[in-house]
Parts: C-alpha cells; structure tokens; sequence
C-alpha cells in the first residue's frame, strides 16, 4: 500500500520539529554558572529527549493507526461483496482520513523558571537570591511508612526528592505536603 501524508499531518510534525529546535537554541545558549543553571541545563536536555521521543513515536503511531484502519476496512469491504479493487480504494480513503486527522499537542514543555534575582550594592558588589527547597520534620513515622529511604532524614536524600518531583511537574504548593511527614517550603538565600 503507498502511504499518504497529508499537508496537515506534515505540518503537525514540522512544528514539533521547529519547537524541538527551539530546545536545541535554548540548549546551545544556555551558561552554566551554578547549581541553578546547572539544573535548568539538565531540564532543557529532558525536555529535548522526550520532544525528540514523541515526535518519532507520533509518526510511527500515525503510520501504524492509519495502516491497520485500512487493512481493517480492506477485510470488511471485502466481507461485505465489494470488489477488490473498490475495497482498496476505499481503505486508501480511510488511511488518509486517519492520517488528516489532527494530531494531538506532543510538546508539553514547562517554561524555564525565572533567573535568580540579583541584588547589587552602591559599592559594586553584586548578589543573587535563589528559591532553594527546605523542609521541617513533622512526622517520622509517616515519612518512614512512605519513604523507607529517607527515615535516615538524610538532608540531600529529601531534598533530591523534592527536585525530582517538581521537575516531574508538581507545582510548588503541591509540593509543601506531598511527602507524609515533611512540610517543604523554599526558602531564599543570598548568595554572592
């Protein structure tokens, strides 16, 4: 069977590859100065995997829809006493309507957060203030139940976890309560 694309389906793929470079600009822009950069540079590289991931999975999951629509109109056509040639034109019909549908959005990227603020001095010095996760215990049961890992309390160990789970999306105010037994907060240093 030849495959069809059409002018939508072209275009859907062509503006996730244009946000895809845009990642790729970003990326290639970005200075690492410090913990902070550090983390939205790693940020940026997810962001550009998984782009890169769903616009190769996007074709692939079009191709194979529309393909298996159309052998699945084939077998009917069939079945019900067309020809076969009227059965193959109407499954190459039905490809290409699976393929023009559209597509849904594969970027889901965050914005990068803002830059630190910096805070400069009559004298020249210059200072920046950063947003940096902190946390007090509330409960150590409740966290030992939920994060055997952490009832150590090691420092680094929460606060990776609060990291990690905020660059998989949750939101700041999610994130105060979301581990049993901790109540997180971000608290600004100054640093310079």
């Amino acid at each position: 069977m030849i495959q069809h694309n059409t002018g939508n389906e072209i275009a859907t793929i062509d503006s996730h590859q244009s946000a895809v470079a845009t990642l790729v600009d970003q990326a290639k822009t970005h200075r690492i100065v410090d913990d902070f950069t550090r983390g939205q540079a790693a940020d940026l590289r997810n962001a550009l995997k998984t782009a890169e991931r769903r616009v190769d999975d996007a074709r692939t999951s079009r191709a194979e829809e529309a393909r298996l629509a159309a052998e699945k109109t084939q077998r009917e056509a069939a079945a019900a006493g067309m020809t076969k040639a009227d059965a193959a034109e109407l499954a190459d019909l039905v490809k290409q309507d699976v393929i023009a549908q559209p597509a849904p959005a594969i970027l889901q990227v965050a914005p990068p957060p803002p830059p630190p603020r910096t805070i400069a001095s009559t004298s020249g010095a210059v200072a920046s203030v950063k947003r940096l996760w902190d946390f007090e215990l509330k409960d150590v049961g409740a966290l030992a139940t939920a994060y055997p890992k952490t009832v150590d309390v090691r420092r680094g160990a929460v606060l990776d976890l609060l990291r990690d789970l905020e660059r998989d999306g949750a939101t700041e105010a999610a994130l105060e309560n979301a581990i049993p037994g901790i109540r997180a907060f971000k608290s600004e240093r100054v640093s310079g």
